[in-house]
């Protein structure tokens, strides 16, 4: 979804799938040329739609000053190509939004700093403030903090927000035929416990499709003998509430996680032990 001032673009389909923008209406003063757009991604087609709206404004305010607010960076997971079959579509996604020459861009923890360095004037707005809510709402005083691998950790490691407490990570094992999951090990970065009942933990990561990687990290923690078990990824797919096709989804429906925390990014579904977090960067 695509809101210019906080007021969402509605978009109807003509039969043979036309965009249709008939009820657009945008106004500004002439001491606040200034515009916020924000885009909560949800799919390509969305993209037609804020050239056809930034360009649309333009035509009526020519010196406005249009910022983009892109919480989650389509396509920042095909990052590299190995080979001329692949389209580097990053690439060429980046390119249209550097074409629309937004004043800036502001980001919220993009999965590849690929994304970032192939963006111009932008703004990558830490999550600082995300995670302390996370752990208010937490509070747990005996809380650690666990990453499901070692890219995650080296990511989020010095996050002011988890600046006080002990931080571990997971070691996955693959099945290198299939590539496929088949569990993992944890790593305690040097922490001893005598009773792991009695610390909770708050699993991190940026992003989560169908929650695999969740998954198996959740297990493994009962496994060891922890408590509560909650989770936090920034963009979470609507298609991770999928029963059929994802993992991590059967963690929290079995009470092996307590609650999965995220953003609004790319998440607009609901589910009891699913928390949505808003965020507006300015």
């Amino acid at each position: 979804m695509i809101y210019v001032n906080n007021i969402p673009v509605n978009v109807h389909k003509f039969p043979a799938g036309e965009q249709s923008m008939l009820d657009f209406e945008v106004l500004i003063t002439d001491y606040d040329r200034y515009i916020p757009i924000r885009w909560n991604y949800e799919d390509d087609s969305e993209l037609f739609t804020l050239i056809c709206v930034v360009n649309h404004i333009r035509d009526i305010y020519s010196d406005t000053i249009i910022n983009l607010h892109l919480p989650y960076i389509p396509h920042a997971r095909m990052d590299r190509t190995k080979s001329t079959s692949e389209i580097f579509t990053l690439k060429y996604f980046t390119k249209i939004i550097n074409d629309l020459n937004f004043n800036k861009v502001f980001v919220n923890d993009p999965h590849s700093d690929v994304s970032v360095a192939l963006l111009d004037r932008v703004i990558n707005v830490p999550i600082t403030n995300v995670l302390e809510k996370v752990i208010g709402e937490i509070n747990d005083k005996n809380l650690i903090i666990y990453f499901p691998d070692a890219g995650a950790f080296k990511r989020y490691k010095d996050e002011p927000a988890l600046k006080d407490f002990h931080k571990c990570y997971g070691e996955k094992v693959r099945d290198w035929k299939t590539h496929r999951i088949t569990g993992l090990n944890i790593n305690m970065n040097g922490l001893n416990l005598s009773n792991p009942a009695e610390y909770s933990v708050l699993m991190i990561d940026d992003i989560i499709s169908y929650g695999g990687t969740f998954y198996y990290s959740a297990n493994k923690l009962k496994e060891e003998g922890f408590g509560k078990i909650y989770a936090y990824s920034t963009h979470t797919e609507n298609e991770m509430l999928n029963e059929e096709k994802g993992t991590f989804i059967k963690s929290l429906n079995d009470g092996t996680v307590e609650r999965l925390f995220t953003t609004d990014s790319i998440f607009n579904k609901e589910h009891n032990k699913i928390e949505t977090i808003k965020i507006w960067m300015s």
